[in-house]
This record gives structure tokens, C-alpha cells and sequence, in this order.
């Protein structure tokens, strides 16, 4: 049934041709209006090819949502001239902050200890209620007379000598040097950098050449490529503007680092990438297929239906709703490195069927009835092959492995359709020139591998065995990196600049997140206070660095009434205002100090003294005010959610610390730990399963198809033994070259079993047609376009070797070898097991 059908289609259709041409031509006119009025989406959001139901991948996404950001963005400033000080500098530095800024691209910037002074002044009132009882009854006693007059005299002692500005300024409102109460609060992750504040600004203290850092926090993820890229774009116009404003700040050099920054540099990199090796796979496929035919026509022939079913391809994607992603934009290069195998193979056996005598009716109807039908099932098994990916959670994965399904598909269709009216057209061209068509096929002498194998074929079966031996005591050595940090290019200047800023900053920007929930602000305090407590062992012994949540900005509730009690109770020994107040006035008189100088203080210091509750909504009215959204959201009508970031050293950037969920959730276990660790580890995990299960899936099917087609087992064996065996000899030479397998090259597998299979299907149905009992029938018409066939894959994938990325390089590695054993284990073992059947049965 199945080949009457092709004999009649390549009948209808290579007689028809121009119909089918005007047909095929309007249908794709009208596929490319569309699409120019609907262009297909992008989609930047990487999270939304992760397994969405997952509940880590979920939670994530959720804290991403309400907290913006899980990364911020780092600006190292330098100067160009080691002879120049950057504290020259400073107002040019706050010019550049200003205008960032100004930008609403970000909802907070750190780089000065300035910054915090207005919000340490505001909350100065309060500022015993962040204070232990334990700590309140030892500044109690700093409040003595004595203690009184050795702070005022110091004070005079600073404002006489050439003390800095910043600290002759705080003086005036801090004489009694209270405010590093409130410092140690405030300035978050600073506490745990090593700089120099001296001058008020994050200075490197390791650096011989000193150089400040800003640490921003942008209003979008660093996930997000596009906001990222605006970002960027925003960053560089504003050093220009710095630069065409005044032109000295040219000295200054701005580099950036953090998930921003490294997001922007791989997607440049990948851009670059994909130019490159598209480029080269398509000059390299381009050359090997015209000296193979040494015909330009042979170009049109297996470009025409291959271009074409990208095109159909990506309609059918925007049709369907489906978008270009990271995922999806590698889609092209999978279809061409897998369909160009299809009209090269059909190309090669009509060559040698017009080679032999046969007319062109003839020739094309043996090619499509014949050779068609093993290009078919190949179409099949490789479709079911990426088809396994559906049971894949990732939805990334997914789509990947729909629509290289449906490309393939596509693939196979126009072949069917235009390989027939191609060949007619270009026949009666050539006849209306009067010139001879070109019927050539080179294998550059490899086809000579496979004459010695059916010459030798038991001295090939048996350095074969010894070989596989060999490549499977490697490959138990096989080993798997699960690191994604390893697929990063070294070559990605954000994660260079990140690199330095680590280092001459001496700490780790790196954390995680610990969501709560509340019915009230009061409640979000108590419960990350709880939860900052029950992580302090961690601390202690270097699991983790610090916590900052909102309990560290607005102290609980109940240690508010804590304090406010012990003050009252202080105040009968001598802790209150009016004696403090005389005390004070003392002082200054007798160090000639006018006392209306210090009148903020003392407003200030009376209501120290006389305390209230510090609420949520006094602190959000104090230039905190913005800040505190880092910490808090509202979701509704009485109910918050609250985040404790938890810092965590490098060390731990794959998976969180031991112990850390099991100490959040000992105090709250309703709380949720996430991070982008945690996602990591178990996106490693699930990645792992997905692999193995999407390889025994496509292989099952692979067989399964295999035998519905052959009705026989012997041969369905015969023609994937070439798969089995250069799967060995591929994981056993990645041993050997000490290249593991990792996140990237494991799905590899996956499409070697799709593309291996083909060639041997391809020669198995050669050899079971009229005329395969003869092996160099066989070589001629079968393996010599297998050959081509594999070295136009082997160029295609082989040119991503010399990517940036380690990732893309492995998988065209991988994907090389996998083509390369393929394609040996055809002209060696397969041929070999074939002329030892053929001379069997002569015998």
C-alpha cells in the first residue's frame, strides 16, 4: 500500500511540476504575510522553561514575583591612570548615581555611608529600642556625668583639629556617638565587606589601586534578557553623558558584575555564537554536499525542502502560540544538521539510478518507491526519538522536542513533494540547453572502509569485538558534571568582573531567601526574628554569613515593650532626661560649647528617653521608606509577606547548607526556603531522569517502530546495531578525552539515537530490495549518500565545538563522535555482518 502510494505521488507530482511549484509558492506567500503581521513572540523569561509544576520552580517564581530580584547589580569605578586618586572624583561618582537613579530602572542604590544618615537621624528617637536589655543597661552607664564630659571634650578636641567633614558634620547631631547604634542596623551587607569607609564611600581596602563599589537593585530580574539588555544599554549612555558633561571624568572606568551583567554578556556571546557557528555549519554543509555531487544543482536539492520546512516550521510554532526562546532558537540547527540527511540520501540512489541506464520516470520513481520508504521510517524513528522529550518536565525541553518533531515532519513532507518536480524541472532545463545533468557522487575514498569490510569481513567483526571491549571498560569510567557554573563561558566579562569584585571586596553576594506570612508587620518581624535566631548556629560555624529581614529594621513588638519597661525602670537610677540634660549643659558650658548647637540632639535624646512603639508605618515614612519593600509586600487586606535574605559564601552556590531548611522550619514550618541553589540542585536532579528517561523511551520506540517496518527482529536488530555500538564507543572516547557528560551534551544522546538509527535503517532497506544482494550495489547506492549524509551532520554540529560556551562545545563533541561511530560502525560492522549473510546463503 505504502509504495503505491509513493509511486503515484512522484508520478502526479513530477509531472505536474509547475502546478506544484505555484501551488507550494502561493501557500508559503500567504504563511509569510501572516507572519509579518503577527511575528512570532520572544520570550526572555528562562523560568518559563523549567518544570512549572514542580514546588521548588514554583516557589521561586513566587518569591521572584513579590521581591523583584534575587541578584543586584554591581558597578566597580576605577581610574584609568594609576597616578590619579578617585576621591577626586566622588561628585562625578554621585552625578552617575543621581542620573541612574533617575532612570527608575532601579529601586535602590548603596555605595556611601551617607546615605543612611538621614534615615539613622529620623529614627534616632528610637534608637534604644533596637537594643538587648543587656546592651540598654550598658549604655546606661555611658550616660554618667564622667562619661558625659569625656565625650563633649573629645568632641572639642575633633572640631579643633583637621578631622574629616563627614565626621565634624555628625558631631553636631550625634555628640555623645549614639549613632553607631543604629550603623550596625543599617547598613546591611557592608557590615560583612571588607572596605574602607573613611572617606564615607565602599572603598577596596585590598586593592594597591583603589576602587569604589555601587551596588544597585534594578526593578526586574536579572532572568529577564531584555530589561537586563535595556538596562545595560541605560548604563553606558549614562557614562556618556557623564563624559560629554565633563570630560575629565574620562579616567573614570565603569565595569559591571552580578547576574545582570553575566545574563547580558552570554546572551552577546550567544549572539555571537550563533552568527558563527551557523555560518561556518552552513559554508562547511555547503561545500561538502557541492564536492560530493560537484553540482550546484545538488545545493537546491537538499536546501530548497530543508529551508523550506523552517519556514513552515516556524509558522506552525506561531500558530500554535509557541515562542522564540532560548530553548527554541537552537531549533534550526537541529532540523538542518537532521533533515539534510533526507534528500541527500534520496539524491545519491537516483544518481546511480540514472547512472545505470534508467530514464528519469524510471529513476524517480525507484528513488521515491525504494529509497523513499527508508527515508521515511528514519523520519519516523527520529520523531519519536525527540517525541520522548514530551514526558520531559522541562518545558523548555518540551518544546524542543515538539517542534523538532514537527520540523522533521516537514521536513519529510517537502521532500516528498518537491524532490520529484525538482528533478523533472531541472532534467528539461538542462534538455532545453542542451547540456548534460550531472550525475557525480564522491566520498572522498571512505566508502574504501567499507570495500575492505566486505572483503575481510571476519578480520572486521573481530577488531571490531576487540575495539568494543576496549571502548566499554572506558566507558564505566564515564563521568557526569552537574555543575552549570562549568558550562559558563570563561570568556563572559560580567562573571570576570563579579570574579574581581569577590576579591578585592572580600565577601560573598550570594543568598538565599526565607518567604513568611503575617496577618500584620508586627507578625513578619517576630517571625524572621525566629528565624534569624534559629540560623545563628549556622553562622557561628561559617554556613552561612548573616540575615537581614525587616526585624532588623523594625524590632518586634514585644522587645519594643521590653525595652520601654527597662527604661522606665532605669529612670529611678538616674537614667532620664533631666539629669542627662543638666549633665550635658555642664559639659558644654565647660567646654565652651554653645548649647543651642546641640538642640537637635537633645530633642532627639528626649524622646530616647520617653519612647514610643516604632511602627511599620512610622518607619515606611523615614527615608527607609522604599528600602523596606525588599523586605515586606502586602497581599491583601491583613495579610503580608515578609523574605529574610540568608547570605551564604561561595562554597555554597550549588545547594543550600546543611541544615538550614531544617532550622527555619524548626521555628516556622510554614516557611519557605528558596534560592537559586536550591532550584539548581533540584533542576540537576530532574534533569538527570529526564535524560535516561527520554533515552530508554526513544529507544523503545525506535525498536518498535524499527520492527513494524521490517515485520522481522533479526533485521530490525541488524539495522540499529550501528546505534548500540557507537553509543559504546562514544561514551567510551569521552572517557578516554576526559569529557564528562553534563546538563547539556546528556540530551545529545537522544538525537544520536535519531540520527544513528537512519543510516542503518537506510542500508538494511537497500539490502532487502531487489539487487541488495550485491554489497557493492549496496556501498554505491546506499552508504556512499549515508557518507555524505553523516559528513554534512559531522560539519554541522562538529563547527559548535569552537563556541564560547563549554556546554555548546560538548554537545558538538558529542554530537560529532556520535555521527563519527555511527557512520563507521555502518561501513565496518554492518557491512561486514551483510557479506557474511550474502555469502551464506550463496554457499
Amino acid at each position: 500500500m505504502r509504495e503505491k502510494i509513493f509511486r503515484f505521488s512522484a508520478k502526479v507530482f513530477g509531472e505536474n511540476y509547475k502546478t506544484v511549484f505555484w501551488v507550494v509558492g502561493v501557500l508559503f506567500l500567504l504563511m509569510g504575510i501572516y507572519l509579518a503581521v503577527n511575528p512570532p513572540k520572544v520570550e526572555s523569561d528562562i523560568l518559563s522553561l523549567l518544570p512549572q509544576r514542580d514546588p521548588v520552580v514554583q516557589e521561586f517564581k513566587s518569591a521572584l514575583e513579590d521581591f523583584k530580584s534575587i541578584d543586584h547589580l554591581f558597578i566597580l569605578v576605577e581610574m584609568g591612570k594609576e597616578e590619579e586618586s578617585i576621591e577626586d572624583y566622588f561628585d562625578y561618582v554621585d552625578e552617575y548615581v543621581e542620573k541612574l537613579k533617575q532612570s527608575g530602572m532601579v529601586s535602590s542604590v548603596e555605595y556611601r555611608i551617607q546615605d543612611f544618615e538621614p534615615a539613622i537621624k529620623d529614627l534616632a528617637p528610637y534608637a534604644f529600642l533596637y537594643l538587648d536589655v543587656e546592651e540598654l543597661d550598658k549604655i546606661s552607664k555611658a550616660f554618667s556625668k564622667e562619661e558625659i564630659e569625656k565625650s563633649i571634650a573629645k568632641d572639642k578636641a575633633s572640631l579643633s583639629s583637621p578631622s574629616s567633614f563627614l565626621e565634624k558634620q555628625l558631631i553636631r547631631y550625634d555628640p555623645l556617638s549614639l549613632l553607631p547604634l543604629l550603623k550596625g542596623h543599617f547598613l546591611g551587607k557592608t557590615r560583612r565587606l571588607n572596605l574602607d569607609l573613611t572617606t564615607g564611600y565602599y572603598l577596596s581596602k585590598k586593592s594597591e589601586k583603589p576602587s569604589l563599589l555601587i551596588m544597585a537593585r534594578p526593578v526586574e530580574p536579572a532572568q529577564n534578557i531584555v530589561f537586563g539588555k535595556k538596562l545595560l544599554k541605560k548604563l553606558k549612555e549614562i557614562e556618556n553623558e557623564l563624559a560629554e558633561e565633563y570630560p575629565e571624568t574620562h579616567d573614570l572606568k565603569f565595569s559591571y558584575g552580578g547576574g545582570y551583567a553575566i545574563n547580558q554578556s552570554d546572551s552577546s556571546l550567544v549572539v555571537k555564537d550563533a552568527i558563527y557557528n551557523t555560518t561556518s555549519s552552513l559554508v562547511l554543509v555547503l561545500l561538502i554536499t557541492f564536492l560530493a555531487f560537484r553540482a550546484k544543482s545538488a545545493l537546491v536539492y537538499g536546501w530548497l525542502p530543508l529551508l523550506s520546512a523552517l519556514f513552515v516550521t516556524l509558522f506552525v510554532m506561531k500558530v500554535f502560540g509557541g515562542t522564540i526562546n532560548s530553548a527554541t532558537a537552537s531549533i534550526g540547527a537541529l532540523l538542518i544538521g537532521l533533515g539534510i540527511d533526507f534528500s541527500t540520501v534520496l539524491y545519491g540512489r537516483f544518481i546511480n539510478e540514472r547512472k545505470s541506464g534508467e530514464s528519469l520516470e524510471n529513476s524517480i520513481e525507484t528513488t521515491m518507491v525504494h529509497t523513499f520508504k527508508g527515508v521515511f521510517v528514519g523520519a519516523i524513528t527520529t520523531m519519536a526519538t525527540f517525541s520522548a522529550m514530551l514526558a520531559n518536565p522541562f518545558s523548555g525541553m518540551r518544546q524542543i522536542g515538539i517542534l523538532v518533531s514537527a520540523g522533521i515532519f516537514l521536513v519529510l513532507l517537502l521532500n516528498y513533494v518537491l524532490f520529484p518536480p525538482m528533478l523533472t524541472f531541472h532534467y528539461h532545463y538542462k534538455k532545453r540547453k542542451g547540456k548534460e545533468q550531472k550525475l557525480r557522487v564522491h566520498t572522498y575514498l571512505i566508502e574504501k572502509i567499507a570495500d575492505f569490510s566486505s572483503s575481510y569481513p571476519v578480520l572486521t567483526l573481530i577488531i571490531i569485538s576487540i575495539a568494543t571491549l576496549f571502548a566499554m571498560y572506558y566507558a564505566k569510567n564515564i563521568s557526569l558534571d552537574d555543575s552549570v557554573q562549568a558550562l559558563r563561558s570563561p570568556n563572559n566579562e560580567g562573571l570576570l568582573v563579579t570574579r574581581e569584585i569577590n576579591s578585592r571586596f572580600g565577601a560573598s553576594f550570594t543568598y538565599m531567601m526565607v518567604t513568611i506570612e503575617g496577618s500584620s508587620p508586627f507578625e513578619i518581624s517576630a517571625k524572621a526574628k525566629k528565624v534569624a535566631d534559629a540560623l545563628e548556629p549556622l553562622r557561628g560555624d561559617g554556613r552561612i554569613l548573616f540575615t537581614d529581614s525587616l526585624s532588623t529594621y523594625l524590632p518586634t513588638e514585644e522587645k519594643q515593650k521590653e525595652i520601654i519597661a527597662q527604661i522606665e525602670k532605669l529612670k529611678d537610677e538616674g537614667f532620664n532626661y533631666e539629669r542627662i540634660e543638666k549633665d550635658f549643659l555642664e559639659a558644654c558650658n565647660k567646654n565652651n560649647f554653645d548649647p543651642t548647637y546641640f538642640k537637635d540632639f537633645l530633642d532627639a535624646l528626649k524622646k530616647m528617653l520617653n519612647p514610643e512603639i516604632l511602627t511599620y508605618e512610622r518607619l515606611s515614612q523615614s527615608p527607609l521608606g522604599g528600602y523596606l519593600e525588599k523586605f515586606m509586600v502586602k497581599k491583601g487586606e491583613e495579610k503580608f509577606r515578609g523574605v529574610v535574605y540568608v547570605y551564604i559564601s561561595e562554597a555554597y552556590k550549588r545547594s543550600e547548607p546543611n541544615g538550614l531548611i531544617a532550622a527555619v522550619k524548626s521555628v516556622c514550618p510554614e516557611a519557605i526556603v528558596t534560592g537559586i541553589n536550591r532550584l539548581s540542585r533540584t533542576l540537576r536532579s530532574e534533569m538527570k531522569e529526564s535524560a535516561l528517561k527520554a533515552f530508554i523511551i526513544g529507544t523503545l520506540l525506535v525498536l518498535f517502530i524499527v520492527y513494524l517496518d521490517f515485520k522481522s527482529f533479526l533485521f530490525s536488530l541488524l539495522s540499529l546495531s550501528p546505534l548500540f555500538l557507537s553509543i559504546v564507543f562514544l561514551l567510551g572516547s569521552m572517557s578516554i578525552l576526559k569529557e564528562p557528560l553534563n546538563m547539556m551534551n546528556i540530551f545529545v544522546t537522544t538525537m544520536i539515537i535519531g540520527i544513528g538509527s537512519d543510516y542503518g535503517i537506510h542500508i538494511v532497506h537497500r539490502f532487502l530490495q531487489p539487487g541488495g544482494k550485491n554489497i557493492e550495489r549496496v556501498i554505491n547506492e546506499t552508504l556512499k549518500p549515508v557518507i555524505i549524509a553523516a559528513l554534512t551532520t559531522m560539519a554541522g554540529f562538529g563547527s559548535l565545538y569552537f563556541s564560547s560556551f563549554p556546554g555548546l562545545r560538548s554537545i558538538g563533541l558529542v554530537a560529532f563522535l556520535g555521527t563519527l561511530f555511527s557512520l563507521l560502525m555502518c561501513l565496518t560492522f554492518l557491512v561486514a555482518v551483510l557479506e557474511i549473510v550474502i555469502r551464506r546463503k550463496k554457499s
